[in-house]
């Protein structure tokens, strides 16, 4: 069974990340910060700074960026 690195999931995550279904970017979002990988944080900074519809995205996106960052995160989220 092959595994895919963190740069493989990360690529198919963020094509997702833009889907047209909500819910879909939502777990996106929360599955970019359960990933833990500091590669993460640009994907999430990134959909976080463009906005989303639904605020559910952008909670994830959140979370994800101090789920990952840490504390160091707290200025650019607060």
């Amino acid at each position: 069974e092959t595994e895919l690195s963190d740069l493989e999931v990360l690529d198919v995550l963020s094509v997702a990340l833009a889907d047209a279904e909500p819910r879909v970017r939502a777990e996106v979002a929360r599955a970019l910060g359960q990933l833990g990988c500091p590669e993460a944080l640009p994907l999430l900074r990134f959909k976080a700074l463009s906005g989303d519809r639904e605020v559910e995205v952008l909670g994830h996106c959140l979370a994800g960026i101090l789920a990952v960052g840490g504390e160091a995160e707290l200025p650019w989220v607060g």
